[in-house]
């Protein structure tokens, strides 16, 4: 081969999929998050299969990973959620460097990441007479606030946004 890591102008992996994420992506919050993913992703084919270059990561190694990460799933060390982030993330750069999706893996289908669920497990909702009390004690576009995010199911931010008059 005539380039190294997708002649992405990097000759270290974890550069040349930062670099990538800064071509196919435009925010840098995502970009820094999912650069520190990535990096993750490189030190464990380093230690584990000593590639050094883009060009020989196979779709093989990223199941791999993906299991590994699902065995850290099962010990309790690592959240299902951020196991399937790091598999998406190593996605996204491989996409990005290819330019195609070839090597793209499902976390769960491939990688044995259990499924999010999405439901709470334990109930964390205060009681009426609580959230009642609460909305007398403090000011009352607070307790306008308290009572957006009880009844409608808003977030912080949504409440404190929320315009009455054009809703």
């Amino acid at each position: 081969m005539g380039t190294r890591n997708f002649d992405l102008g990097a000759r270290d992996m974890k550069a040349a999929g930062r670099f990538a994420l800064k071509q196919g992506m435009s925010s840098f919050t995502s970009i820094d998050t999912m650069s520190d993913r990535w990096n993750l992703f490189v030190d464990y084919i380093h230690e584990h299969h000593a590639i050094g270059r883009m060009e020989m990561i196979s779709q093989d190694v990223v199941i791999e990973y993906g299991s590994w990460l699902a065995d850290r799933v099962d010990k309790d060390e690592l959240e299902v959620a951020t196991a399937q982030n790091y598999v998406s993330t190593v996605n996204r750069v491989l996409e990005i460097a290819r330019g195609d999706n070839a090597l793209q893996i499902s976390p769960t289908q491939d990688c044995g990441i259990p499924k999010r669920s999405g439901v709470a497990i334990e109930n964390m909702a205060v009681s009426d007479e609580v959230h009642n009390l609460w909305v007398k004690l403090v000011h009352p576009r607070i307790a306008a606030m308290l009572d957006l995010q009880r009844w409608f199911g808003l977030r912080f931010e949504e409440s404190a946004k929320f315009d009455a008059y054009t809703a």
